[in-house]
């Protein structure tokens, strides 16, 4: 899980998905999810853009690929993105969930989006 802010910069994140994308938490924070991890960007970024913009939450948004762990296995997951708000400001934020389906697939730098 981690917490994004609207320019898309880590505010916090939680140890595993910080091994997933093999990034220390401390390197993640205050930096955009661009800078921490290039490759899957442009395929996660559109998706905090459009709950940006509705202020509405996406759910089981699949995404199948290697990631940047040390073992670099291909994985699928389903992510969802929730707005994150606080009384004093309408949005603040993204919260992202990551959970993965299954490890047990074929090597693929393939990945799902219907952004």
């Amino acid at each position: 899980m981690c917490l994004v802010d609207t320019e898309l910069r880590y505010i916090r994140i939680n140890q595993q998905l910080a091994d997933i994308n093999n990034v220390s938490i401390d390197q993640h924070i205050g930096k955009t999810i661009a800078e921490v991890i290039p490759k899957l960007a442009p395929y996660i970024e559109p998706a905090y853009r459009q709950v940006l913009e509705s202020g509405e939450p996406i759910e089981g948004v699949e995404i199948q690929t290697t990631t940047p762990q040390a073992d670099a296995t291909p994985r699928d997951w389903v992510v969802n993105y929730y707005p994150f708000t606080t009384q004093r400001v309408r949005f603040e934020g993204f919260r992202l969930l990551f959970r993965i389906l299954r490890t047990s697939r074929k090597p693929t730098e393939k990945m799902r989006t219907p952004f």
